[in-house]
């Protein structure tokens, strides 16, 4: 458990003890939301195709650009539509 403050620009700081358990670095993107208590619940976005491209070599002859961005697309609003759906079933937030 840990006390951090909000800044004057709205930033909360994450427990280094907290982001290694959590497995997050910089530039992490975290998922928020208010439960039907009125808490805040943060979790951290697995890692998405997005922070994946350019990581393997194209096939020689085939473009993959297009097919890749609606791919990282698909993926990301799959991932989001079933953590939103995980967070109103686990703590009923609207």
């Amino acid at each position: 458990m840990a006390i951090t403050h909000l800044t004057g620009s709205g930033q909360i700081t994450i427990p280094v003890e907290l982001r290694r358990k959590l497995g997050m670095d910089t530039g992490s993107a975290m998922y928020w939301s208010v439960d039907g208590q009125g808490r805040l619940i943060g979790r951290p976005i697995p890692q998405t195709l997005d922070e994946l491209y350019g990581s393997f070599p194209a096939r020689p002859g085939v473009r993959t650009e297009g097919d890749f961005d609606d791919l990282i697309e698909e993926a990301f609003d799959d991932g989001m539509a079933r953590m939103i759906a995980e967070d109103r079933a686990e703590h009923g937030s609207e």
